[in-house]
């Protein structure tokens, strides 16, 4: 494997052996089911041999795992998909930490997405999909930029179908500061528009208390 290319394909044909397998999950919520996915997909990682694996550093580390090849390491954050449900936009990263992060030629994060379902009338769930994808594969139409942090990227509907970013990874990352720029700018008219509204509601008080 000599390209990035090959190499993000083969971690995506390692998540499709997820693909169809089923797994009881009688008394678990919808975290304890992400849970055990999640858990599911590392174990798989961590049995092949292609990359060499290792755990996240920290609770608060940005991947479930990594893998790394020859100098290229691959930061991997497993999302689960109930495909039950109507709406999903799962948080990825901050902003600024994917900033920090991609001053790294040689570091990928990537997404590992597992869609589930119900299995029949059963309390068992069904992997009904995966798909492996880079973050700067994933185009800026699909993403979304939230008020929390520095900013934290999102995908903005996981029930609708991922467009890809058609550029290399320095266009994406100059469309990611263009982006930024439009959310700064949003957050700024939007603080704004709240500061005016505390000034109009005490407008005359505090004229007389200057």
């Amino acid at each position: 494997m000599k390209t990035k290319k090959q190499q993000n394909q083969a971690i995506a044909r390692i998540l499709n052996n997820l693909q169809d397998q089923t797994y009881e999950c009688e008394g678990l919520d919808q975290r304890g089911v992400a849970s055990l996915i999640e858990n599911q997909t590392q174990r798989l990682y961590r049995l092949q041999e292609t990359f060499e694996y290792s755990e996240p550093e920290s609770v608060r580390s940005i991947d479930d795992f990594q893998l790394k090849f020859d100098n290229h390491t691959y930061f991997i954050d497993v999302k689960t998909h109930d495909k039950d449900r109507d709406f999903s936009m799962p948080n990825l990263i901050s902003t600024e930490r994917l900033y920090k992060l991609y001053q790294d030629p040689n570091i990928t994060f990537g997404i590992a997405i597992v869609d589930y379902r119900q299995f029949l009338n059963s309390s068992s769930k069904q992997i009904t999909n995966t798909k492996y994808i880079p973050i700067e594969n994933i185009s800026w139409e699909s993403l979304s930029i939230q008020n929390l942090g520095h900013g934290q990227i999102q995908i903005t509907n996981l029930n609708k179908n991922i467009k890809l970013f058609n550029g290399t990874r320095q266009r994406w990352m100059n469309q990611f500061t263009v982006e930024m720029i439009k959310y700064h700018d949003k957050l700024e008219a939007k603080l704004q528009e709240r500061k005016t509204k505390w000034i109009e509601r005490s407008a005359k008080e505090l004229l007389t208390s200057c």
